[in-house]
């Protein structure tokens, strides 16, 4: 299909980011090739974008439309104007039609259907060109690259300075520049309860309101990355503001929130130059980025993490509490302290979300071992949207996400599930359960657990399967491999490190037996876990 192109003139910024996002043009047979704010530019960007279709608001200052639509003409006559009028301005829109345009509509109370009918009557007139009509095959293209070359970059490691050099870009890398790494907040989640619109057009017109807010004040290109995500980089036309980035964002955010009913977090790289620092400027927005958990909308710019407030919270909030509440097998007063801690996060503005993220994630740990260790099947207790406590911190990104999914996970543990450890009534089991946990590293055998509870072996191996739901070896095998994942998750432990703190001295049998408990080595574990942030 032969797309004719479409020019924006407006100058008030909501109005053209309105009409952008008002309906999904390509479907319908056009494409916005840009936007103007004022009637100077409006008259530039006709004389060299050469638009089929102008829509043009009547009231602006100091050049109004009516004399763009007038210049415009005049410059190019094939281009045919729609006049932007303001509600009931029926004087404003017929000496607009008297000056050339084609037509005219109220912006106030337009309609998709209506802009969508004026259109198509005036499009009747135009004859495209060839050249036009591949228009959109061409960006098709463009983007196609673009994304592929941010893969090469991002998950292949490749240099920069040898991809870049495949496309022309709208920015100048060997100026100062900045990356803006963008994301769809809880994508996973909303993909998996159905839940989100049509990702072409969130792209197409995403892509257009980043241009719209940002190009103001920056040389602006974009790429697409994956499904959810986008790399944004910015050549300031004047003096840098990062203040401009944050304030673009959160309109951005805004939008997103109140057309598409998601939020979006957004990472921003320090000041670069050169190509050779493009792949250190991508990795250090998207690791920005990827800490954005206290609120959903929140910029950060800055990698400031504070150890003392690391240790501050290891100190308040001890795993060794939530251990004591699986040992008695309350998985409720877990959840309830696990929320206990979420809010009172809220309310400490001054500690940065990776920080409390991270901490969640163990106390997680401890929680899922305890449905493990009370045969919970973690896979059947799930939120609305159909996630499970063990994939929380994986498909949700904000925290008032990750909170609400925890609320309808507790919600079912406590009705179905609540004092689960009530019915275990061997004190000899429970005693071998407390130290097995303390001294993993050790040599556990039946004839040391048996010896310390009293028992003869056999004894022991028989009534610990019977209280426990499973054999000893498979017990102990179990609680290594939770412990090593622990390890893998919140370390940077070497895997024959991780093998010997959790009592298995030779590493080729931990990954046999990793492998077996997971369906993964415990490299690809980790290296898994590690993409999934």
């Amino acid at each position: 299909m032969k797309l004719k192109k479409v020019l924006i003139v407006d100058d008030e910024q909501l109005i053209r980011i309105g009409l952008l996002s008002l309906l999904e043009w390509e479907s319908y047979g056009y494409v916005i090739i840009g936007d103007a704010s004022n009637g100077e530019e409006a008259l530039d960007k006709i004389e060299k974008l050469k638009p089929d279709i102008v829509l043009v608001d009547l009231k602006m200052d100091p050049i109004d439309g009516f004399e763009v639509i007038k210049r415009g003409i005049e410059r190019n006559s094939n281009t045919k104007f729609i006049a932007l009028s303001n509600y009931n301005d029926f004087d404003s829109a017929r000496k607009a039609m008297k000056l050339g345009a084609s037509d005219y509509i109220f912006k106030f109370t337009l309609k998709a259907e209506d802009l969508i009918k004026v259109l198509n009557e005036v499009s009747a007139e135009i004859i495209v060109s060839e050249e036009q009509g591949t228009y959109q095959a061409e960006c098709e293209q463009i983007w196609s690259v673009k994304e592929n070359i941010l893969k090469h970059i991002l998950d292949y490691g490749e240099e920069a300075s040898k991809v870049l050099s495949d496309i022309p870009l709208e920015i100048s890398l060997e100026k100062e520049y900045r990356v803006l790494f963008l994301k769809i907040n809880d994508f996973i989640a909303l993909r998996k309860a159905g839940n989100y619109p049509n990702l072409l057009l969130v792209k197409n017109t995403l892509e257009k309101v980043i241009l719209e807010l940002l190009e103001r004040q920056f040389f602006v290109d974009t790429f697409r990355y994956r499904d959810s995500e986008f790399v944004v980089v910015l050549n300031s036309r004047f003096q840098d503001s990062f203040d401009h980035i944050k304030r673009a964002f959160i309109m951005l955010n805004n939008y997103s929130k109140q057309y598409y009913g998601f939020t979006l977090c957004g990472g921003v790289s320090n000041i670069c130059k050169g190509k050779e620092s493009f792949n250190r400027a991508l990795q250090e927005s998207r690791q920005f980025m990827q800490r954005c958990f206290l609120s959903d909308e929140q910029l950060i710019q800055e990698n400031d993490m504070e150890e003392k407030l690391a240790e501050e919270i290891e100190e308040t909030y001890r795993i060794h509490k939530f251990e004591e509440f699986i040992k008695m097998g309350d998985l409720s007063m877990a959840f309830k302290n696990l929320l206990q801690f979420m809010d009172d996060m809220d309310e400490n503005k001054k500690c940065r979300g990776i920080i409390i993220k991270q901490h969640m994630i163990k106390i997680i740990q401890v929680i899922l071992f305890g449905m493990i260790k009370y045969r919970i099947e973690i896979g059947r207790v799930v939120d609305k949207n159909g996630v499970c406590l063990d994939h929380v911190m994986s498909e949700y990104d904000t925290f008032e996400s990750a909170r609400q999914s925890i609320v309808d996970i507790s919600a079912v543990i406590k009705s179905e599930f609540s004092q689960v450890g009530e019915t275990r009534k061997r004190k000899e089991i429970a005693a071998a359960e407390i130290y097995m946990e303390e001294y993993l590293n050790e040599d556990i055998t039946v004839s040391k657990m048996a010896k310390l509870v009293s028992m003869s072996e056999s004894r022991f191996a028989h009534v610990f399967k019977e209280e426990v739901g499973v054999s000893f070896i498979e017990y102990v095998n179990q609680l290594r491999i939770d412990k090593a994942i622990g390890y893998l998750l919140h370390s940077d432990m070497q895997i024959n490190e991780i093998a010997i703190a959790v009592g298995i001295n030779n590493s080729n049998y931990f990954s046999t037996l990793f492998r077996k408990r997971t369906g993964k080595t415990p490299l690809e574990f980790r290296k898994s876990k590690i993409a999934e942030k």
